[in-house]
């Protein structure tokens, strides 16, 4: 995956200034999400949030080339969601992360991992680990887009889910995950976001354009803002072959 050509993956970020057609590992952006690698201007690792999101091919080179003409570089990482366990399907993002030197985070179901995941990880040191929520359950009802952490239940019991996945997620990979959570299907309530720092989350991705990079004291957001797939359309590619 280089800019503008991402080959597979759930979903991907591409949001600071665009200077160059080629990924180029450079320092961390930020020490939260340090998978994330700027193709530098000056030295300049800030991120910039912008309103535009991407969904096809053509798009993404149309977005790209809008940020070259304005003189700017883009970052780009690659979150991939709903890892559990060992398989085919992680082999082959293994393989494309190698082969193209692309940042590759993994966020990780923490009450689906498997020992086998861990054990198939262990050697993959410059992939990070994300906690992807609690148990990947939907909690809303049928008239309401799925959420597993929202206003549904008391927030002190989704609190409680999520401090027990960073434990389960510690037992299996050690200190390695980092203190950043991936709401799953990309939402959480409003009124959780302010108490994460307080329960030790230092991180928090969803996806689209952020409104501030700090949404609240001791939490950095970092979103995704290209998805891959097409899930309204059979759950495949949804760029062009």
């Amino acid at each position: 995956a280089r800019h503008g050509r991402y080959r597979a993956g759930e979903r991907g970020v591409a949001r600071e200034p665009l200077r160059r057609r080629s990924t180029r590992a450079g320092g961390s952006v930020d020490s939260q999400f340090p998978t994330v690698r700027c193709a530098r201007r000056g030295g300049d690792g800030r991120i910039a949030e912008g309103p535009r999101v991407v969904t096809s091919w053509q798009a993404l080179e149309q977005e790209l080339a809008f940020w070259h003409a304005a003189g700017r570089c883009a970052d780009l990482w690659w979150r991939d969601d709903d890892a559990a366990d060992a398989g085919p399907a992680l082999d082959r993002l293994l393989e494309i992360h190698r082969e193209t030197a692309t940042p590759l985070a993994l966020a990780v179901v923490p009450a689906r991992a498997t020992a086998a995941l861990a054990d198939r990880l262990a050697m993959e040191t410059a992939v990070d680990l994300l906690q992807h929520g609690y148990a990947h359950v939907n909690h809303a009802p049928a008239s309401e887009k799925k959420i597993e952490l929202g206003p549904h239940r008391p927030a002190m019991f989704v609190l409680g889910e999520l401090g027990t996945g960073r434990m389960a997620l510690e037992r299996l990979f050690g200190n390695r995950p980092l203190k950043v959570v991936v709401p799953p299907w990309n939402r959480i309530s409003p009124g959780l976001v302010p108490t994460l720092p307080e329960i030790g989350f230092t991180g928090l991705s969803t996806f689209g354009a952020v409104r501030r990079a700090h949404p609240v004291r001791g939490l950095r957001q970092i979103n995704a803002h290209v998805d891959l797939i097409d899930w309204k359309g059979g759950r495949g590619f949804i760029g062009e072959a």
